[in-house]
């Protein structure tokens, strides 16, 4: 599931370790593309948005939390856009998939992680600094289901690159339990 970057899912012995990457999948309010994305997505416009390296890379990247990119950085995020039209046109075209199938998506980890079937104990870790995923209803649907849940104050959206060391330090208290 490429669409909100799962890389952050982890599976070790009998744990399942989530950002909110993959929460995101789970409550109504997370439905709907951040507005920084569904631009990509318009008829026309989106296609004239996608091919701007400074709207595709930097907006898209610092719209999501609390964040300042160097110039260095953000050239290297935009050096696909400047070299090639192709990276703006994949862009439009994953967006508009993202918007048509995104409430799919939701419907199908919703109904996974609330299943009798899904006996794996789950901890979900959610950055409260992310501006695309609001909070609300995240405690609720994990309370429902004993899964845990643990805040990062001070992370965004990406929440494995924002506070890696943390992060990291909370799943080897997850998994040495």
């Amino acid at each position: 599931h490429l669409i909100y970057e799962l890389k952050a899912s982890l599976r070790f012995k009998s744990y399942r370790l989530i950002t909110g990457y993959l929460i995101l999948q789970i409550t109504d309010k997370h439905a709907k593309l951040p507005s920084t994305l569904a631009c990509f997505s318009n008829f026309l416009l989106g296609e004239v948005f996608s091919q701007d390296p400074l709207r595709a890379s930097d907006k898209a990247l610092t719209s999501s939390g609390p964040y300042m990119m160097k110039e260095e950085d953000a050239t290297v995020y935009r050096r696909p856009y400047l070299v090639s039209g192709a990276s703006g046109f994949a862009l439009n075209a994953i967006t508009r998939a993202m918007g048509k199938d995104l409430k799919a998506y939701i419907e199908s980890m919703r109904s996974i992680l609330a299943s009798d079937s899904w006996n794996t104990k789950t901890t979900i870790c959610w950055g409260l600094r992310d501006r695309w995923l609001t909070y609300d209803g995240v405690e609720d649907f994990c309370d429902g289901l004993k899964h845990n849940v643990v805040q990062l104050p001070m992370a965004g959206h990406h929440a494995q690159e924002d506070r890696g060391e943390e992060l990291g330090n909370i799943i080897k208290r997850i998994l040495r339990g």
